[in-house]
């Protein structure tokens, strides 16, 4: 899967648990509008680590797909803030 498929893996587990965005907001404790602008998957808006680890521990989906600019590999992660990625 590509590295920016958070926003389908999270859609396609809404769908399979027929959850709809209100529904995650409450079980999960965060506001609605935050899985709104996620799911859009434009790149724009994703969760910050305490809200990826709450939403990764109910779905399974790992919290690298639901952080922002994250890229994970075997042996490392690298942080991209506004520039070039730095190994």
């Amino acid at each position: 899967m590509a590295q920016n498929d958070g926003p389908e893996l999270l859609r396609s587990w809404m769908r399979k648990h027929g959850m709809s965005q209100g529904a995650m907001a409450k079980a999960t404790g965060l506001k609605q509008p935050s899985f709104s602008r996620f799911l859009r998957g434009n790149g724009q808006k994703r969760f910050n680590v305490a809200s990826a680890r709450i939403i990764a521990g109910m779905t399974g989906i790992p919290v690298e797909k639901l952080m922002s600019d994250v890229v994970a590999s075997s042996s490392e992660r690298t942080f991209n803030t506004s520039g070039p990625k730095v190994a």
